[in-house]
């Protein structure tokens, strides 16, 4: 928990809300990201705290779906989607309580969670695309935009790569509210 605490300056009621958990096998330390929608667990997925590439889901034959359900109130009519889940505990630190997508950016299989999530997603009025500003985050936002539709997407541009980026190199709450302000259509 200090990794997610000292590291990704996260908050332990960012962690408590999206109810992360830790566990060790083979002598190394990963988190453990509960994908739950309500009040079921659809996948769990793993990622080890010192090599981002070690992320794996804990069964073959879990549920695509966005991660963080859990933590967005029921009332919430604006959705923001971020590229990873550690990203989405950042744009709750900042105050927006966010949704990931399961499998990062780029496009085509990565993003087939948006027919599990198409009718989860028809609440929100708004849904903001907080994704990676990297060649993948752009091709996965041209996908997700593509399969959910452009009326009600905006693209957010951070002053950092991503959301836990702009949280670790202390990018302020002021900057945020801008970025999401001047996000495009």
């Amino acid at each position: 928990m200090d990794w997610l605490r000292n590291v990704r300056k996260l908050s332990d009621r960012a962690i408590n809300a999206y109810q992360l958990g830790m566990t060790q096998e083979k002598g190394k330390t990963y988190v453990v990201f509960p994908f739950k929608r309500d009040g079921k667990v659809c996948m769990i997925k793993q990622r080890d705290i010192a090599d981002k590439q070690d992320c794996k889901p804990t069964s073959a034959n879990q549920e695509k779906c966005l991660f963080g359900w859990h933590a967005i109130d029921d009332s919430h009519r604006i959705a923001y989607i971020t590229e990873g889940e550690l990203d989405a505990l950042a744009m709750f630190d900042y105050g927006y309580p966010a949704l990931s997508v399961p499998f990062g950016g780029g496009g085509g299989a990565k993003q087939d969670w948006v027919e599990n999530e198409y009718e989860n997603l028809s609440r929100f009025d708004e849904i903001y695309l907080c994704l990676d500003d990297d060649k993948e985050g752009h091709a996965a936002v041209l996908e997700i935009v593509q399969r959910i539709g452009a009326d009600r997407c905006k693209v957010v541009t951070f002053p950092h790569k991503d959301a836990n980026e702009c949280l670790m190199q202390g990018v302020s709450q002021t900057e945020i509210i801008a970025a999401i302000k001047n996000a495009k259509s």
